[in-house]
């Protein structure tokens, strides 16, 4: 496995557990990070989605997919980007 295929693969388990959690105990979660308790199905759905990611990056790193590698960089510049615009547009 090679190094960004295993940071990859790591890093899944940090998104499956994540979205357990905002999945099962979202309260818990928000009041660590300081949020304030809600049962809002949004959060739920946020959870959802982050285990199904975390299940793709699991999918990708064991099986070294260097394509979702490639791709990951365009999202996460997106991602930054999109935060960017919130954040002064919002």
């Amino acid at each position: 496995m090679t190094s960004t295929a295993k940071s990859v693969f790591y890093y899944s388990f940090y998104m499956r557990g994540m979205g357990l959690g905002l999945l099962f105990i979202p309260s818990l979660l928000l009041g660590i990070f300081g949020f304030d308790a809600t049962n809002d199905i949004w959060i739920h759905v946020l959870g959802l989605f982050a285990f199904c990611a975390g299940m793709l990056y699991f999918y990708c790193g064991r099986t070294n997919q260097t394509g979702f590698f490639r791709i990951s960089i365009i999202e996460r510049i997106v991602f930054f980007l999109g935060m960017v615009g919130i954040v002064l547009f919002l």
